[in-house]
């Protein structure tokens, strides 16, 4: 895995769907003065290795259940020019089709690169993807899930200010 010629190949490029339509009182939700404040921040990003592969169909069906709660995670970050706030928009026309789930393979072994005793730090960058919103309105939420070698990772990307 620390080699750099990991290759990584896309596999399927799905949206995961809102189950139901937030509340029409809740489709704009304001940030808190707390949210703001991490709105210059770049996203977080969290990266979950699995060794028994991965099955997209459970990840995809757990992130719809998940989302239908926590519906904010569908929308996206707008500002509003009326009155200069940042919301989150959950409004049909920004939530649209859902959540982007992208399905990709990596070369190399997430076992080796998992159990290694001092973690190799560029390995674990290349196969976490780039999530670049230079500007609004920007989702809150993508799912990146890739089969690396013998075993599975999930990277969840999500705004840093929610």
């Amino acid at each position: 895995m620390a080699s750099g010629n990991e290759v990584v190949r896309v596999v399927a490029t799905t949206r995961v769907p809102l189950l139901r339509r937030p509340p029409p009182h809740l489709e704009q939700v304001p940030l808190s003065l707390f949210d703001v404040w991490f709105l210059p921040q770049p996203p977080i990003q969290r990266l979950f290795l699995y060794d028994d592969g991965a099955d997209y169909a459970s990840l995809k069906s757990s992130l719809a259940h998940a989302i239908a709660i926590f519906f904010p995670l569908a929308g996206k970050l707008t500002h509003l020019s009326s009155t200069g706030d940042v919301v989150v928009d959950c409004s049909p026309p920004a939530v649209g089709d859902g959540v982007a789930f992208l399905e990709a393979e990596a070369d190399g072994d997430a076992r080796v690169l998992s159990a290694a005793e001092r973690h190799d730090v560029p390995a674990f960058l290349r196969l976490v993807p780039s999530l670049e919103s230079p500007e609004l309105p920007a989702p809150l939420l993508e799912v990146h899930g890739r089969v690396v070698g013998g075993g599975a990772r999930t990277s969840i990307p999500s705004c840093a200010g929610v």
